[in-house]
């Protein structure tokens, strides 16, 4: 599952940054700051305005306010600064220390929540991160919160939990959030998937998985993750479906994927396309594995010559096949040919001595076939064996 968390953190933590992660409007209104305060921090708003930012930090590190607001207010202002400088350490601290003085409010402690919030989230402060994102969702009056906002903040929500591996919070977030919005992000879908799955909830993963599909058909990833699920459901029919679709739309199918299809294929009671199936994987004229699957396939679709073939081919890289071969041989009435296969068994079994006894009768070769049936009865005396040697022996020969 490391693919999909990899991919869920990638592309959510890519979504904060597009949307912008940390928001940077500076205060404009400062009216309950102490006089000398509000100078100092309309001379840091035009030094940033004239992108003089170094300059802005300058003088705002250098204020000592002695009263609480004044000392939030100016730590929310150098959270900012800090991070259009790129210092998300310190913009984190200063933001954390203008939220826990509660004393903010209105925009200002909302504007500071959320900056705590993304940056806790994106530098990996995932418990910080939604205990500020719920403060948000819980919010009470001014300014009131957008519907986009509300999801947004509801879908970083959801972030927190996924890196916490908290599934079962997540989907109570995630499902919050789809109710915000008309369609949700794919991301969101992706850590509904892990969650669904981490819980074995694999019927709900598999609806999820077809959502994904239905938006990004010219993903393998979600064809693979929907056969999966199909086999995990114990549902070979629409897993074979699954593959035969996923073909269709173009993607390859792996090595791995072409065998799963012919075992469904076989699974089906359908042996001649899985036979055709595993013709098309690299090694299926030189693996001795493969070159038997598909011997038994073509037999098991009543395709003799082809079953020949193949079973000759197995009895040339391994004698032991050539009891398979010479089976099939004598089924089809070509006695010469399966005598010649027998012949090449190393050390045949009592039933493999008594199936030569019966070509050896039907080429007539009577004394050959007593000989076997004797051999074959001191192996392993069998009612069959008795049966035959009486038989040949009233023979007279």
């Amino acid at each position: 599952m490391k693919q999909f968390k990899d991919l869920v953190s990638c592309s959510v933590l890519m979504v904060l940054m597009l949307s912008g992660l940390v928001a940077t409007t500076l205060p404009v209104n400062a009216n309950e700051l102490a006089a000398p305060v509000a100078r100092a921090v309309h001379r840091a708003n035009q030094l940033s305005v004239d992108d003089k930012l170094d300059e802005a930090l300058t003088l705002l590190e250098g204020l000592q306010p002695s009263r609480r607001y004044d000392q939030a207010y100016v730590q929310h202002l150098l959270g900012i600064f800090y991070w259009r400088t790129e210092q998300p350490e310190q913009a984190l601290a200063s933001w954390k220390l203008a939220v826990e003085a509660s004393v903010l409010e209105g925009a200002t402690l909302q504007q500071a929540l959320q900056n705590l919030a993304d940056v806790s989230l994106n530098s990996g402060d995932f418990a910080e991160a939604q205990a500020r994102y719920q403060s948000l969702l819980d919010w009470q009056g001014e300014p009131e919160p957008t519907q986009q906002q509300r999801a947004s903040w509801q879908l970083r929500l959801t972030q927190a939990f996924y890196q916490q591996e908290q599934w079962q919070q997540l989907l109570g977030s995630v499902d919050a959030y789809e109710v915000m919005v008309d369609s949700p992000e794919t991301s969101a879908l992706n850590m509904r998937l892990n969650a669904q799955i981490q819980l074995s909830d694999w019927n709900g993963a598999l609806k999820t998985t077809q959502r994904l599909l239905a938006r990004h058909l010219d993903q393998a990833v979600w064809w693979q993750q929907q056969t999966s699920l199909y086999l995990r459901l114990e549902q070979p029919k629409a897993a074979l479906a699954s593959l035969q679709q996923m073909e269709r739309a173009g993607h390859t199918l792996s090595e791995q994927e072409l065998r799963s299809l012919s075992q469904l294929y076989a699974n089906q009671r359908i042996p001649e396309q899985a036979a055709k199936v595993l013709a098309r994987l690299p090694e299926a004229d030189s693996d001795i594995e493969l070159i038997v699957s598909q011997a038994r396939y073509w037999q098991q679709a009543r395709e003799w010559d082809k079953a020949l073939a193949f079973w000759q081919r197995a009895s040339d890289k391994d004698a032991s096949y050539a009891w398979n071969y010479g089976r099939l041989l004598a089924q089809q009435n070509h006695h010469q040919l399966a005598l010649a296969a027998l012949e090449r068994l190393p050390e045949p079994t009592a039933e493999q001595l008594l199936a030569k006894v019966q070509v050896l009768f039907r080429l007539e070769h009577f004394k050959s076939a007593k000989e076997v049936a004797e051999q074959a009865h001191r192996l392993k005396p069998s009612d069959s064996s008795a049966s035959w040697l009486q038989y040949l022996s009233s023979l007279g020969h």
